[in-house]
């Protein structure tokens, strides 16, 4: 799978965003929780992670977390 990832490099209160990061996605038994950012690329990433699985592959807006240097899986991580 490739998956072009652009990340912005952005920096916000010291911490570096992951804006463009797409593997920073949840995949739990039934559905796959896809990190989107309004870029031009999350249309081609969700087809790409759509196209790996039979899953439902759910886009989740995650530009304003991403900020912060994590997003999806980072935000569930230990639940």
């Amino acid at each position: 799978v490739n998956i072009r990832c652009k990340p912005t490099y952005e920096k916000y209160y010291g911490w570096e965003s992951v804006k463009g990061v797409y593997v920073n996605f949840l995949q739990t038994s039934k559905i796959i929780l896809l990190p989107i950012y309004d870029m031009p690329t999350d249309e081609e990433a969700l087809n790409i992670i759509q196209s790996h699985t039979h899953k439902p592959v759910i886009p989740i807006n995650a530009r304003k977390i991403s900020k912060f240097g994590g997003s999806i899986h980072c935000l569930t991580n230990g639940y």
